[in-house]
């Protein structure tokens, strides 16, 4: 094969995957991520002439799950034989020690074995080939990308090795942008930003401090934005980091969209129920008496207002109540309570079937009006919506805002903290891509309170954030888990690097020795991931605004050390090992006499958090072993640091 053919096989399949892609939102792969050497000619590195997957003239590999470090490819992928026209799935345990991991190596194996499809290959250096028996590439590329993976799938989550094996949302359209930047593809090739789909069911998850609320802000504009272009928001998402006033525009803009209803919060708790999420029956009080009605919840609100095409403005300041409303007009309330209308001024007068009269502000009736928001009431509001709908029905539009549906987006803070079944109830369903309203396998229920046809709307995004560090909550729900994507929001010590606390070993010398924050984070958790879990690292938000000596030590008192003792359950012992024995942990020598008895029958030591040991070289000691504790190091106090918020 020509290399130019070589090429052209790679656009083929790389084609035919993101299309794959396009009906199947949760589908991820890897492609080629490293440059070859090319310092003297860069024809020489595949990446740069169009290798979109890993490979070189003889065959091409593509994995589904993360490849291995450097140029390594320690994983589970599908080679396409160019010069032999052969396909087969390889499987390489190859420099693998994780018993975990080779324990879902090996039963993936056992599986493949059990089917008659393959003619099968072990070699001693840690490999094995299941080549297909029929030379049919795409046919077998299918059973690769579908059942094959539903296989192995289901294997990585028995084992809870999720986290090992899938590619995250982010770090897929990382790897499409990067290959964008690394060679020119041709017009009607390329893969545009649109065409990477967000997801529409998407749960953001980590330990505290991670930048969880952060990027909910930004993953709720990227949608919004898509349906309603905006280049200056555009261009700041695109942006890894941002200063103070970028992120201040990041935020404004998400409160503007939050106002206007397309963005909705909320949070769930172990109380938090179905009444309030979709709809319940709720008793209110009018005139001393209690009624009983149906309110819907902030799902169905959501879900309804998303519904609306088109929407349109009007002059709303100018209108006259009296040019579209008439004295003694008889309506119905959206709960089916008979009332006219007896006087129209500033306010308009109504009266019930009971005889209740009720004054309606203006205000009141235009808030509905502006969002024409007329198939819910809120509050007590329950004229208000049907006296909009009369005057939009009759008002002339001055100019239509759009041709295309918008996109919504409702925010669901700790998801994991609800009962899943109990608040989602029936409509967990309806919330999968493939069951939404107007899709091939479209499912709508009859609501059990109100008797409404109710189906979720494409255009309405659900973003979810878990704390895993939280041990009030029980493992998260599995029909929960099979209709989100999950994307991990790891501590990013890469932002702490260009923030040094400036200091000097004295002050006639002026060797630089300052606190890299970075390498403080890292050391921290790298230790409490081996002493307890990844789930409970610590994030980089807790140092993000540290420009000072006095800023670090605050953190570390008040929010670092307090969350280790919650983490390790004053387990001091873990703690101090986790700073390294740095002598903020200390044995408590204080009223020593009284225990003498005791600590000679269990051994055990009293720690407390020292009052004296927060100098430079204490917090130095936690990521450098060749620190002298004994040593002054004093602050020069002259420096200053650059501030530049970053998350």
């Amino acid at each position: 094969m020509s290399e130019e053919q070589i090429i052209e096989k790679h656009n083929e399949l790389f084609k035919y995957l993101i299309n794959y892609r396009k009906e199947n939102q949760f589908f991820t792969f890897a492609t080629r991520k490293n440059h070859n050497s090319h310092k003297e000619n860069i024809s020489k590195c595949r990446l740069c002439s169009g290798y979109k997957f890993q490979g070189d003239e003889t065959y091409i590999y593509i994995p589904l799950y993360k490849i291995g470090s450097g140029h390594m490819i320690n994983t589970i992928g599908f080679s396409v034989s160019l010069d032999k026209n052969k396909q087969s799935i390889v499987i390489t345990t190859k420099g693998r020690t994780n018993e975990i991991e080779l324990k879902i190596y090996e039963d993936i194996i056992k599986k493949l074995k059990e089917l008659d499809l393959f003619e099968i290959t072990h070699y001693d250096s840690g490999y094995t080939n299941f080549t297909f028996k029929e030379d049919d590439l795409y046919t077998n590329l299918n059973y690769y990308i579908k059942q094959f993976k539903n296989i192995c799938d289901e294997v990585i989550k028995q084992n809870d090795f999720e986290n090992n094996f899938f590619i995250s949302m982010d770090d897929f359209e990382k790897n499409l942008k990067r290959l964008d930047k690394n060679f020119d593809i041709k017009e009607g090739e390329k893969v545009q930003n649109n065409e990477i789909k967000i997801p529409l069911n998407q749960i953001l998850y980590g330990s505290p401090g991670t930048g969880k609320t952060y990027n909910t802000i930004n993953k709720a504009l990227e949608i919004i934005i898509e349906q309603q272009p905006n280049e200056e928001i555009k261009k700041l998402l695109e942006k890894e980091t941002h200063t103070k006033e970028e992120r201040e525009k990041l935020k404004a803009k998400f409160e503007e969209y939050k106002k206007a209803g397309q963005i909705e919060f909320v949070t769930f708790h172990q109380s938090y129920g179905y009444e309030e999420f979709v709809e319940g029956i709720k008793a209110e009080t009018k005139d001393e008496k209690i009624t009983y009605e149906v309110k819907a919840g902030i799902f169905k609100k959501l879900c309804e207002i998303a519904k609306q095409k088109n929407h349109i403005k009007f002059e709303l300041e100018n209108i006259n109540f009296k040019d579209f409303l008439k004295e003694n007009q008889k309506l119905k309330t959206l709960t089916g309570i008979d009332f006219e209308i007896i006087s129209i001024n500033e306010k308009v007068k109504v009266k019930n079937s009971q005889n209740n009269e009720h004054s309606l502000s203006r205000k009141s009736i235009l808030d509905y009006l502006e969002k024409q928001d007329f198939d819910n009431t809120r509050g007590h509001f329950s004229y208000q919506p049907v006296i909009a709908k009369c005057i939009f029905e009759k008002l002339e539009p001055q100019s239509l805002e759009d041709n295309t549906i918008k996109n919504y987006v409702l925010i669901i803070d700790e998801i994991n903290r609800g009962n899943i079944s109990k608040i989602f109830g029936e409509l967990i369903t309806l919330i999968e891509p493939s069951k939404r309203i107007d899709a091939d396998e479209e499912i709508k229920v009859k609501l059990p309170y109100s008797g409404d046809e109710f189906g979720v709307p494409q255009n309405l995004y659900i973003i979810g954030t878990m704390n895993t560090a939280d041990r009030s909550i029980a493992p998260i729900d599995t029909a929960l888990r099979r209709r989100f994507v999950f994307e991990e929001m790891a501590p990013n010590s890469s932002l702490l690097s260009k923030d040094k606390i400036k200091v000097q070993v004295s002050k006639d010398d002026e060797t630089d020795t300052g606190i890299e924050l970075d390498k403080l984070l890292e050391a921290i958790n790298t230790r409490i991931e081996y002493l307890y879990d990844r789930d409970h690292t610590i994030g980089h938000a807790y140092l993000i605004d540290v420009k000072t000596l006095d800023d670090l030590k605050f953190a570390f008192k008040n929010k670092i050390i307090p969350l280790l003792a919650e983490y390790f359950y004053e387990d001091w012992e873990n703690i101090d090992l986790v700073l390294n024995k740095n002598g903020m942990i200390e044995e408590e020598k204080s009223n020593s006499d009284y225990l003498k008895n005791i600590t000679k029958i269990n051994g055990k030591k009293i720690y407390k958090v020292s009052d004296k040991n927060w100098e430079i070289a204490n917090f130095k000691k936690i990521y450098d072993d060749n620190v002298n504790l004994s040593k002054k190091i004093e602050v020069d106090k002259t420096d200053d640091v650059n501030s530049n918020e970053e998350q």
